[in-house]
């Protein structure tokens, strides 16, 4: 058998040639890849920074206007009813129409129809048919009547036929139910 003959200065250059080729081959992709994603975190905290260096001083309007947004939101839940107190939004109407010499000949409540806003997915509008006799004036201080009372109304159609001295008034008009 033959002796192999190992040079020290052979051995040490084989094991460094071994730990570079490792090292471009492992360990440099690793490391690039990790500056790459460290620097898109910075971009991003540094875009963060900036960000809030702009809207810091407008920090007192935004809790304002926040502020001012949900007053109108719980405004709006608060002229909403449910849907099992229809008959209270019916009678309501009756009595305002009473209060301003509005003759009501009938009032029909329709079907729960779908909001027109996706965001209001809680809402329902409750349809109600009225057909009226009454003068323009006492009809005009009527709907004013509904808009500003606690409850939320939205005229649908209206139609107002000269009858005699008084008109007659057909009109669809939706409260907001909220369904839970």
């Amino acid at each position: 058998m033959r002796k192999i003959k190992i040079d020290k200065q052979l051995i040490i250059f084989l094991t460094a040639s071994l730990f570079l080729i490792f090292e471009a081959v492992v360990l440099l992709p690793a490391g690039i890849k990790r500056i790459v994603t460290l620097n898109k975190k910075n971009n991003e905290i540094s875009q963060k920074i900036k960000s809030i260096e702009i809207d810091w001083p407008n920090k007192k309007i935004y809790v304002s206007k926040r502020n001012d947004l949900s007053k109108k939101i719980e405004e709006i839940h608060n002229k909403s009813i449910l849907y099992k107190q229809s008959s209270t939004l019916i009678s309501f109407i009756s009595s305002k129409s009473k209060d301003c010499g509005v003759k009501i000949k009938t009032i029909l409540p329709g079907h729960l129809q779908e909001y027109p806003s996706a965001k209001l997915e809680e809402f329902k509008l409750l349809p109600i048919r009225i057909k009226s006799k009454s003068n323009f004036h006492d009809f005009a201080n009527f709907l004013d009547q509904l808009q500003s009372s606690k409850y939320f109304f939205e005229i649908k159609s209206l139609e107002i036929s000269p009858e005699d001295k008084d008109n007659f008034i057909e009109m669809e008009i939706c409260g907001l139910v909220e369904e839970k």
